[in-house]
């Protein structure tokens, strides 16, 4: 299932997804990303996962479920064009699993809507991040 990763360009450190769960093509994704107190962010000390990188790293998440459908048409940059209805929960911390949710509502081989919800991984884990829309776009490499 990992080997989805691989249609993301991002490589250590920005690459957010450790994990694709599952992922049914065209229509939704589980990913996990494993917050590590090692991570760039917290070269500085600890305190909670900034909220922009929980954000891009959900975005991580939708865009490898619009390119596991195989709509492209030839090598091209995913950009985030838009993020509308966002909604923070509960905080996050080194040593937690946030579980990222990603569902597809429309895409074409140029562009991209999806919604997505982020939450903590433990029994009865936590809202951490809802997005109502995700707009993604392709322009050609």
């Amino acid at each position: 299932m990992d080997d989805v990763l691989g249609l993301l360009p991002h490589g250590y450190p920005m690459r957010l997804v450790d994990r694709v769960l599952s992922v049914r093509p065209g229509v939704d994704l589980d990913a996990a990303s494993v917050i590590s107190a090692r991570e760039p962010c917290y070269a500085a000390g600890t305190g909670p996962y900034p909220e922009v990188l929980l954000l891009e790293s959900l975005v991580q998440a939708a865009a490898i479920l619009w390119l596991a459908g195989g709509e492209a048409d030839g090598p091209a940059e995913v950009l985030l064009a838009a993020v509308r209805g966002a909604r923070f929960g509960a905080a996050v911390y080194p040593g937690d699993v946030v579980r990222h949710q990603a569902v597809l509502r429309s895409a074409t081989p140029r562009r991209a809507i999806l919604a997505g919800r982020s939450v903590l991984a433990e029994p009865g884990g936590a809202l951490t991040l809802e997005v109502r829309e995700i707009v993604l776009a392709r322009r050609p490499a």
